[in-house]
């Protein structure tokens, strides 16, 4: 029973998050409707997009070492120390990024143009010329998202984690307004002006946030045991993550081979699928995380293991339909979010097969993040290195293979090949870390949902062909469009957890029971 009402406050905890993050993944489509409406699948928005993917991939994953180590040792030294402790280890930290921060900086601009025409040497010259004046103005900006990480990271240790979730709002917006606004006198250089801006928005709003409970002073020790210990479990970490995006670096160099606008699709179409990851995965990781970390640092295996084993089969019951659906509706998704302006027929058809292999890496991506996590809150870092190099290898090689098989729809494909293998592998290693850590009921639950999904998938056919059967489907007209794809998504949704509750799958009756519960208590409450 305590297990149940803990898990119980995760999960509400997660859902909570997960509607604020409802929010902000519509504005992030809004912005992204915005950038393809008025710039479409071009050279430009392919200069665009590796210049802004080049400063995202060198510091994604820095910040995610860096937010990955924040998180269990600022907890960890709350826990057995105190809260000075932990936040002169806060100050002494933010200082030796901050310097970090400065010195890639200036190497980035130093060498961006060698850089970039490693990153695309298929691109013709003037793309790259144009690319590198992005980028060395983006470059600084997006460097900001490390100290914005750090202050989420000491928030989510507290426990905080909706105010945090919603710091890309000000990031999207920024880019769609200043787009709608100047885009006609400075082009595409509008969307630039909105990244500046909209990161120094995120940094102000997070650090607001973080004063609540520690304010920064400058702070360098470069002796402290603490930092140095963050510092050591950082660099496995931090070389995991840059094995990752080693993926997108070798996805974005093999597309600047294909055919004009395909770097542009494949960000695309990354891109909304990375949306919806943040909505779910984003959502139930960074609960869960602190759960973990708090578990260890109280040496508490088991209840690591249970709060483990139940983040994975909260992205089985959420992603298997999502997933599904996802790939079934994909071109109607496509045409929604994508399909106006410049963004025409050609550009939709050569997106939405790209959209559909990444999608289904979702279920992968979860059991990922999460069983990196796991290693994490351990302290163990370099298990989790090994396991991403050793899909980072994987996918490299299926990109060689399967990019001349089926063109830029073979790189998509790699990359969720390789996010399984790296999943898979981190599993094991988990259940080697943690003798409480089991699967069974993880697989029945897969199978279970795999039979509600069939179901789902049948009734969203017959959803359409009867939509079809009486002329109002039209792929041509928006309103037609955006009425059955709701509608779609509501009854597969409803068909779906209909079929769980008939399965006995026990985090649905736990949820049906709740709400009778609470639906009797407004009763009682009215009477």
């Amino acid at each position: 029973m305590k297990n149940d009402g803990r898990h119980t406050k995760v999960a509400k905890n997660a859902i909570s998050l997960s509607v604020v993050s409802v929010l902000v993944v519509l504005i992030s489509f809004v912005k992204e409707s915005v950038i393809a409406y008025h710039y479409g699948a071009t050279a430009y928005t392919d200069a665009y997009n590796i210049s802004i993917d080049t400063p995202t991939i060198i510091f994604t994953f820095i910040s995610m070492a860096i937010s990955t180590v924040v998180v269990p040792v600022y907890t960890k030294t709350l826990v057995e120390c105190d809260r000075d402790r932990a936040n002169y280890f806060f100050r002494n930290f933010t200082t030796m990024v901050f310097i970090s921060y400065l010195a890639v900086v200036l190497a980035g601009e130093l060498c961006s143009y060698y850089l970039l025409k490693v990153l695309a040497p298929g691109l013709a010259s003037e793309t790259i010329h144009l690319a590198t004046r992005f980028f060395r103005l983006t470059l600084p900006a997006m460097g900001l998202g490390l100290l914005c990480k750090i202050n989420t990271g000491v928030l989510n240790s507290y426990k905080n984690f909706l105010l945090p979730s919603l710091s890309p709002i000000f990031f999207n917006l920024a880019i769609s307004f200043s787009i709608i606004a100047f885009e006609k006198k400075i082009g595409i250089y509008a969307a630039i002006v909105g990244i500046v801006f909209g990161m120094g928005l995120e940094l102000l709003y997070t650090s607001c946030l973080r004063n609540k409970y520690v304010r920064y002073k400058p702070t360098l020790n470069i002796h402290d045991e603490t930092t140095i210990s963050a510092l050591k479990m950082a660099g496995p970490v931090f070389l995991g993550m840059g094995a990752t995006e080693i993926n997108v670096i070798v996805d974005k160099v093999l597309a600047s081979f294909f055919e004009e606008g395909s770097i542009s699709a494949l960000n695309y179409a990354s891109k909304l699928s990375r949306g919806i990851s943040t909505l779910f995965i984003a959502s139930i990781t960074t609960v869960i995380f602190p759960e973990l970390a708090g578990h260890i640092a109280n040496r508490d295996e088991k209840k690591a293991a249970e709060t483990y084993i139940f983040s994975i089969r909260l992205f089985i019951i959420l992603l298997m339909p999502i997933i599904v659906g996802g790939v079934f509706l994909s071109r109607e998704i496509m045409i929604l979010v994508y399909g106006r302006g410049a963004f025409d027929l050609s550009a939709v058809n050569m997106t939405t097969p790209i959209f559909s292999a990444y999608f289904v890496a979702l279920l992968f991506t979860g059991g990922r993040q999460v069983g990196m996590n796991f290693l994490y809150s351990h302290g163990d870092s370099k298990t989790a290195m090994k396991n991403t190099v050793i899909g980072v290898g994987v996918n490299v090689i299926l990109d060689i293979v399967l990019s001349k098989i089926m063109g830029v729809v073979g790189l998509a494909i790699a990359t969720t090949l390789s996010v399984a293998v790296i999943s898979i592998l981190l599993m094991r290693s988990a259940k080697q870390k943690n003798a409480y850590v089991f699967y069974r009921e993880c697989l029945l639950l897969f199978f279970q949902t795999f039979l509600a999904c069939g179901g789902m998938l049948a009734v969203i056919w017959l959803f359409k062909k009867l939509f079809v059967y009486v002329g109002c489907y039209d792929e041509n007209v928006t309103k037609m469009l955006f009425i059955f794809t709701v509608g779609a998504v509501f009854l597969g949704a409803c068909v779906y957890f209909l079929e769980l509750c008939l399965l006995r799958v026990n985090e649905m009756l736990r949820f049906w029971g709740m709400m009778k519960s609470k639906l009797i208590k407004l009763k009682n409450g009215k009477v």
